[in-house]
């Protein structure tokens, strides 16, 4: 196991669906499950100055350009610090910590699940950020009936420079992020045959991998 990354099979996903749902029901909506790479705090004054940092990034009024060059040194400065990761499985983390935050959690909560829905076909099946994303997105739409996740301003801008950040393809200005059709039905998708074959490719690359380290 390299990176703090987990895998879980697919059978054993389906058997713990019904239980996940029901934690997150409970948290309202929004698993708060541990991610991978969860960042330790030390409140020292460096850590704390780059903490009010990177809080003015989803605060100010910033032009896109400028925003999007600084959440790319954003994930950059973590890979650096706290060993390497994909940017989009770092910026996921840096979003599930804010809307832990009770106070913020209407704020960040729907940047979240915006970002999954973009982001979901680049974590790799099988590991603790996909599983989340997936059962997430799904209770959400389970439970609202919602196909899309709303946005407003500066929701839209933030996830129209996280994405270009990270080079994922997005239509700027969307108020409405639409939950990929496999997500809604996320208990179906992690047993169906196109999913398990992601899941055993990937995973005897992670095997491989792991052999030649």
């Amino acid at each position: 196991m390299a990176g703090g990354h987990e895998r879980e099979s697919p059978s054993r996903k389906g058997e713990l669906t019904s239980q996940k749902n029901t934690q997150s029901k409970e948290q309202g909506g929004v698993r708060k499950d541990e991610t991978a790479n969860n960042h330790l705090v030390f409140n020292t004054p460096e850590v704390l100055q780059k903490i009010q940092e990177e809080q003015s990034l989803y605060e100010q009024d910033i032009p896109h350009e400028q925003l999007v060059k600084a959440f790319q040194e954003l994930y950059v400065q973590t890979q650096q610090t706290e060993g390497y990761l994909p940017p989009e499985v770092i910026i996921r983390s840096k979003l599930w910590m804010k809307q832990s935050n009770e106070i913020r959690r209407d704020f960040f909560s729907p940047l979240l699940l915006a970002w999954d829905a973009l982001a979901y076909d680049r974590y790799e099946p099988g590991l603790i950020q996909e599983a989340s994303a997936g059962e997430t997105l799904n209770y959400h739409y389970q439970a609202s009936h919602e196909p899309t996740i709303k946005l407003s301003d500066p929701q839209i801008r933030i996830i129209d420079a996280l994405a270009e950040a990270v080079g994922i393809p997005h239509q700027k200005g969307q108020t409405e992020i639409e939950i990929p059709e496999k997500l809604r039905h996320y208990e179906k998708w992690v047993l169906s045959e196109d999913y398990q074959f992601e899941f055993r490719l990937n995973d005897s690359q992670f095997s491989d991998t792991e052999e030649r380290g």
